[in-house]
């Protein structure tokens, strides 16, 4: 019927006319409100409206005017035309099949037809069970597209495809949206699950459950916005390589084409099946074919498959552990709000239309930075990668692979995913984490807490490439990051750096309670909080000056005042040089581990006065 409806097929039979067939019908008469075909009442094309469509397809010929009444020419003539399902046994002399029926081929009587088929056979009718049948099925199904401007809505859409020649194309889409937009709640009359082969298959996808994200990204600016984007890319010049060196792989020519082309060729290299059989993509075990999710096969995998296919494993592993560890099944659950959350953290937009932007100002900052680099990685690794006929990149597939998977194999990958699991588990310090995170990296933050981070992370990251001199701090952060060492019973006999630590922090912040539960602040040993207060001052920068200079933090303070009393020339105003570096460092760790003028005789003091 849609078929029908949008090919805009025209039909000659002798000299009959629209006037002619409406007339002897009774439908698409003026008095109905509609025009029954796109041309006038003297042509001799019949081009149907969709209107006419719905009448003559869902007409009731079972109950209206059966023998008499207004609606008797009509009905008489729909019988004689297609029949009517009522008792009906001889599928040649029923109603309009539905496209669940088994298909019935006749002899085609004109085989000598424009629009015959070269077989001779007149293909697509269907042989029905009692309640099978369009009306039956779906009674008046298509009458609603009539209200609410559907209609007017889909007609350029419609119009799209056809005028590429690929009304067929738009049934596909149309045809897969229904095959996978009920969810696990239909029933086996409309959706059969089991059966792919089934003309009443369906994924149970549950693709209906996008309409509310849907209506509400079309109420949006989405559409405008692919619009304007689409004005906009008609304007973007993009180089493209059509010559190569054949010994350094470098492009020696290139030809200008527009951003709608560079986007097109995109969209093709994710989808298309023969371009990826061409260049013999498989995925990592090797298999050539995508997975659907209805279980069967494509055949050929393509990159979107690679990526929609990585995304169901996920899934499948997080609904496998929920299903071995049913006390900790909301672990998919927490994935995917922290997807969800990671996607609206780098890709929200604010404003609309033309004052759009990305609300994180750093991502389309970055982005071209890490597609270059992505690109230089690949052209340094897989140079041939880049010329015809494209072979695979054995660096990003293999060697990149394996450095991974030796690196999340190791203990300190494995420790990390312990501390951070174990952080997950517990709400109060999932929240911390967050409280701390969100105040170091916030850039609407009223302090310069994101400045340092980023500037101290850019130094490290340079300082971590002096490999000659922090392999011997490595050994000594592994000494003090180890275990505690526990004697044969188990009892802890010298307590690790890090546990003695953690172990003070936990007793100076902790909260003690009573029997009942109530908090007791005279067994607390900073009932005052009076450490968290003093850490807090720390790092706060000081009041400005008059001039409105920002000062630095009481802790910056303090540490510029150690450089300066023990670098080797303290009168020096200079840049700190190695051997100030080194003189600090060591009137620090004398400050620390002296017993007669340094920390270790401060504790012999507090303890000597507490005992």
């Amino acid at each position: 019927i849609l078929r029908n409806g949008i090919s805009a097929l025209g039909i000659h039979v002798g000299q009959a006319t629209v006037s002619i067939v409406e007339q002897s019908g009774g439908i698409g008469l003026n008095q109905n409100d509609f025009d029954g075909f796109w041309d006038g009442t003297g042509s001799s094309t019949f081009r149907p409206r969709p209107q006419y469509l719905n009448r003559l397809v869902y007409f009731d010929t079972e109950h209206d005017s059966t023998a008499s009444g207004t609606n008797y020419l009509t009905n008489h003539f729909l019988t004689d035309l297609q029949g009517t399902y009522v008792g009906c046994t001889d599928p040649s002399k029923c109603g309009v099949g539905s496209a669940i029926c088994p298909e019935r081929v006749i002899t085609d009587p004109s085989p000598g037809a424009a629009d015959a088929d070269a077989d001779g056979m007149v293909h697509g009718l269907r042989s029905c069970q009692q309640g099978d049948w369009l009306y039956q099925r779906d009674p008046d199904a298509t009458m609603v597209w009539e209200d609410f401007g559907f209609y007017s809505a889909m007609a350029p859409v419609v119009t799209a495809f056809a005028n590429h020649n690929s009304e067929e194309l738009l049934i596909k889409v149309l045809d897969t949206l229904y095959r996978h937009w009920q969810d696990a709640q239909g029933t086996a009359q409309d959706c059969d699950p089991s059966d792919p082969k089934s003309l009443r298959y369906c994924a149970q996808d549950g693709f209906g459950t996008y309409e509310p994200l849907l209506s509400e990204a079309f109420l949006g600016d989405m559409l405008p916005a692919i619009h304007d984007i689409e004005k906009t890319l008609e304007t973007v010049t993009v180089p493209h390589c059509t010559a190569f060196d054949p010994k350094t792989n470098l492009c020696t020519a290139t030809t200008p084409q527009d951003g709608i082309t560079t986007l097109a060729a995109t969209t093709r290299a994710l989808f298309d099946e023969d371009g990826a059989q061409a260049i013999n993509l498989r995925d990592r075990l090797g298999n050539t074919y995508g997975l659907k999710n209805d279980g069967t096969h494509t055949t050929q995998v393509t990159p979107i498959y690679l990526l929609t296919n990585a995304l169901d494993h996920i899934d499948a592993e997080f609904a496998a552990y929920a299903k071995a560890n049913p006390s900790d099944a909301a672990r998919q659950t927490q994935w995917l709000s922290a997807r969800s959350q990671l996607v609206d953290q780098f890709l929200k937009v604010s404003g609309a239309t033309t004052t759009s932007a990305f609300a994180n100002q750093a991502f389309p900052k970055f982005s071209p930075v890490l597609i270059d680099t992505l690109r230089a990685q690949l052209f340094a690794n897989c140079p041939t990668s880049f010329a015809p006929p494209y072979p695979r990149c054995e660096w990003a597939r293999t060697q990149l692979t394996q450095k991974m998977a030796t690196t999340i194999g190791g203990p300190s990958f494995a420790g990390l995913m312990d501390v951070i699991d174990a952080i997950r588990a517990d709400n109060n310090a999932r929240q911390s984490t967050e409280a701390l995170l969100s105040y170091l990296l916030d850039a609407a933050a009223q302090n310069d807490a994101q400045a340092s981070v980023l500037a101290s992370t850019a130094d490290l990251l340079q300082v971590l490439g002096d490999d000659t001199n922090l392999v011997p701090l490595y050994h000594v952060l592994s000494e003090a990051a180890g275990a505690s060492i526990k004697d044969q019973a188990g009892n802890v006999v010298q307590s690790s750096m890090v546990d003695s630590n953690l172990a003070l922090l936990s007793l100076i912040a902790a909260y003690a309670t009573d029997a009942n539960g109530a908090e007791n602040c005279a067994l607390e040993v900073d009932p005052d909080q009076v450490m968290n207060i003093a850490l807090k001052n720390m790092v706060t920068p000081l009041p400005p000056l008059a001039d409105g200079l920002t000062r630095k933090t009481p802790l910056e303070v303090i540490l510029d005042v150690i450089d300066d009393v023990n670098r080797v020339a303290p009168d020096q105003t200079t840049k700190l040089a190695p051997p100030d570096y080194a003189n600090i460092s060591a009137n620090v760790s004398d400050f620390l581990i002296n017993k007669q003028s340094g920390l270790e005789q401060f504790y012999a003091v507090v303890r000597t006065g507490t005992e």
